[in-house]
């Protein structure tokens, strides 16, 4: 694993595509094995689906569920709601259904980790932690020379993943899910690549410094989520743990209800290149540099104008 060329990274979020053949496949994999598909209305197929008597009741818990987790309610209650709803959806084709509203920002992450993997190097553990049903953690298996292995807490979710493997011909010693912590998996030093994308792993220097321990000397914790939850320095956060925020970028792009995005914080046990300054500055470089005339250009599709895309032209161009 060569950490140095996260330096490339840096200078140049635009090198951060994977080739439009493999972009391509990423899209078919995610619609044809998980039901997860571009220009998605939760809403409507939900109803759709209520109307079938096989999958009425189940929509209905769901619909109910989904309303109390984000309901004014004690933090207990809504952590119930969460860890059940999750359960509830683990199931075809209902978790297609409500993976598809975040469409644009599951494919950017299947497509920058796997980029990630590729410019490092990295053929040792890695390991997707709050992996839901697996689809980053299958996708990577499958293209990458990595042991994978996914953690969640959702029991249900963990079987349907396994289930996904298994069907997908990914046998154990590629691809591993768990839904406790596994000391073998999770061992300090051992993984190369920590990837919590919406997941439940904090921008706090509790997290980091318990994560970072189990990343190898020249490992990366690849966290995704709102920039907003990074704070007002998470470099600072991640000095405080231990680590260095080495690369800050965003992944994401139209969905069916409007622009979705998320921004990328990459920390490492070791410093390479440059100090971020401003995480924010740094990380929105890519509008800057081409994508917002990419979407506005008029030559690309809703559903070809994710960051994904555009680093994947960019890549891929002649």
């Amino acid at each position: 694993m060569n950490l140095e060329n996260i330096v490339q990274v840096q200078r140049n979020p635009r090198l951060m595509g994977i080739s439009s053949d493999d972009l391509e496949s990423l899209r078919s994999f995610l619609g044809s094995a998980y039901g997860i598909v571009p220009a998605f209305d939760a809403d409507v197929e939900l109803a759709i689906l209520e109307q079938d008597p096989k999958y009425c009741v189940a929509v209905r818990r769901i619909k109910a569920l989904n309303r109390q987790r984000t309901a004014e309610v004690s933090a207990f209650a809504r952590m119930k709601a969460e860890r059940d709803f999750y359960d509830a959806i683990a199931a075809d084709p209902i978790s297609g259904i409500f993976h598809s509203t975040k469409w644009a920002f599951i494919l950017d992450v299947a497509a920058y980790v796997q980029r990630l993997v590729e410019l490092l190097g990295v053929t040792g553990r890695v390991v997707d932690f709050g992996c839901n049903v697996g689809y980053h953690a299958s996708w990577l298996a499958m293209n990458s020379k990595c042991q994978v292995a996914g953690f969640d807490q959702s029991g249900t979710a963990i079987g349907y993943a396994r289930n996904k493997a298994a069907a997908l011909g990914l046998t154990a010693d590629r691809l591993e899910f768990h839904t406790q912590w596994r000391g073998d998996v999770l061992s300090e030093g051992g993984i190369d690549i920590l990837l919590c994308s919406d997941g439940p792993v904090d921008w706090s220097a509790s997290d980091l410094r318990r994560f970072g321990r189990l990343l190898s000397g020249n490992g990366l914790l690849v966290w995704v989520g709102p920039m907003g939850a990074l704070g007002d320095d998470p470099s600072r956060t991640a000095l405080s743990a231990g680590l260095h925020l080495v690369h800050t970028d965003v992944v994401g792009g139209w969905t069916a209800s409007g622009f979705q995005a998320n921004t990328v914080a990459i920390a490492a046990r070791k410093m390479v290149g440059a100090s971020i300054d401003d995480f924010a500055v740094n990380a929105e470089r890519v509008w800057d540099q081409g994508f917002r005339d990419f979407c506005n250009g008029g030559r690309y599709l809703r559903d070809r104008q994710t960051l994904g895309h555009y680093r994947s032209v960019l890549v891929s161009a002649p």
